[in-house]
Parts: structure tokens; sequence; C-alpha cells
């Protein structure tokens, strides 16, 4: 058992991550291995969620990303202004976020991505999360057989786990247009005619938005498919990198600071009671 900092430490120590419970299929996978191995799982586990010198803006540290509420199960009365680390409080039937004080001593979840490239690291744990096979993820690169197929939730929030992965889907508003746009660009190779395509399915594409973000995402990326297919395929391509992902020890990342990146990123605090506030993101790279 260890305080919240010694815990991050501690992970980082062996080529881990404290780890982050950032998402409504994360938190359901999980539960599946605390079912399993209940009641060994039970307790309470600090997780790398902290509002450290940014009160009530909630970040998870090993990610660098911030909280989105409608992925959250917070217990009742939770977060507590104040108490500024998250932990995981597990019991029979119940799998909870909470929050406490960060000097407090508790047990601790580390995490790290299978060894692999990062592109096969990265499907293998949205994979993992939402149960979905190799035939169905290498279906989704296919257009024709893609079109004429008829998708299972599962597989739409797969489309979303990866797309929040690469950057290109932003939990709570869709499609990042910015960096689509970009990779538009990219890929078009300042082709005329293959770029103003790109821009006309953008804008045809971008605009979708639906109650559930897994839909939201397989609509996005299905209309994609059917404006500008080619355009989407290599867009797929360039987002996965075959850069290796060791397994541990390897170095300790991210090194041990607190969650904001510098002072050229300030710390907003929220006007409304524990409201996120937009973080700033500087994309001139």
């Amino acid at each position: 058992m260890s305080t919240w900092t010694t815990a991050r430490t501690q992970c980082c120590r062996v080529g881990l991550t404290l780890a982050s419970m950032e998402s409504v299929g994360k938190a359901n996978c999980f539960s599946k291995i605390v079912s399993k191995f209940a009641p060994g799982t039970f307790g309470d586990f600090w997780l790398s969620g902290t509002d450290l010198d940014c009160d009530s803006n909630f970040r998870w540290c090993s990610m660098d990303r911030a909280f989105e509420e409608t992925e959250l199960r917070w217990k009742s009365g939770h977060p507590v202004k104040g108490l500024d680390c998250v932990y995981l409080e597990v019991r029979n039937e119940s799998m909870l976020l909470a929050t406490a004080d960060c000097a407090e001593k508790k047990d601790f979840l580390c995490e790290v991505r299978k060894k692999a490239t990062s592109q096969k690291a990265m499907q293998t744990e949205c994979a993992e999360i939402w149960d979905i096979t190799t035939e169905q993820i290498d279906l989704l690169l296919n257009a024709s057989a893609f079109l004429a197929t008829t998708f299972s939730l599962n597989l739409k929030c797969f489309l979303k786990c990866v797309g929040v992965e690469v950057g290109l889907f932003d939990i709570g508003s869709g499609l990042n247009s910015i960096k689509m746009l970009r990779q538009i660009e990219l890929v078009s190779q300042e082709e005329p005619t293959r770029l103003q395509q790109g821009f006309v399915a953008h804008d045809e594409c971008s605009g979708k938005k639906l109650d559930d973000e897994c839909v939201t995402a397989f609509e996005t990326f299905k209309c994609g498919q059917e404006k500008a297919p080619a355009l989407l395929s290599k867009i797929v391509q360039n987002n996965f990198g075959n850069g290796t992902i060791f397994q541990p020890p390897t170095p300790c990342v991210p090194p041990p600071r607190t969650c904001w990146i510098s002072n050229a990123y300030p710390c907003v605090k929220n006007v409304g009671h524990f409201a996120l506030s937009a973080f700033l993101e500087d994309d001139s790279d």
C-alpha cells in the first residue's frame, strides 16, 4: 500500500504507468477481471486521475487526458472538493471512482500495452476492451465488405476507441476536424483533385452527432468509406506507426511530475462546480 505519488513512482520503476479508467468500455473490461478473481480483487486502488495543481479539473495523469464525465462512474457524493487523487473502489458487484487525500495509503493498479508494433498494440488493446476479433478488424478497411455488413455496437465502440487513441476522435465532441483536415492534406500529396475530394468528404461526414458516441464514430467512418475510401484507408495506415511497444522494464513514461505539462499550459480553474475546462492545445507541431 502506498501514497498516490509513491504508487505512480512504483509503476514507473518497472516500466508501467499508473492505470487510467478513462472509458466505460475499459471499466467494463476490468470489471470482468474483478468478477473472475473475486474476492481477491476487492479493495481500494489508486488510479492516475488527479486534479493536483488545478482544483476540480481532473485529468488522467498517465495519459495526459481530461476526464470526460459521460465515461465515468463516480461513487455517490464524489468527487469531493479538496481531495485531489482518484482511486477505484472495488466491492462485490460495484466498481466506482472516488477521491481521497493523496497522502492516504492504498493499493494501486499499473498498466502497460502488450509487446507489439504500436499499430498492433493499440488495436489489441481496443479489441480486448470491446471483444473484437482480428477478422472483424480486417473487415473495417475493406470498403465494399464494410458497407455490406451489419455491425454490432461493440465493433462501433472499437472504432471509437481506435479513433480516440490516434487523436482523430475526441470524446464528447466527435471528429477532430483540425487534425483530420491535416491528414487529408498529407495523404492527398498536393494533388488538387484528391484534396478536393477529401475536403468534400470531410464536409459531408464531420457533422455527424448521435446520442451514442460509438455510433457517431461508426457513422463518421462509414461516411468516409462511402465518399473517399482510398483516402480514408491511407489516413488509417498513416496513423498506425510500426514502432515497437516493448515489454517491461521500459523507460519511465511519463517522467515523475504533476499532470500539467508546463507553465505554457496554465491551470484555468472552473467557473462551475467540478465542470471541465477546455485544455489548451498547441497545434504548431
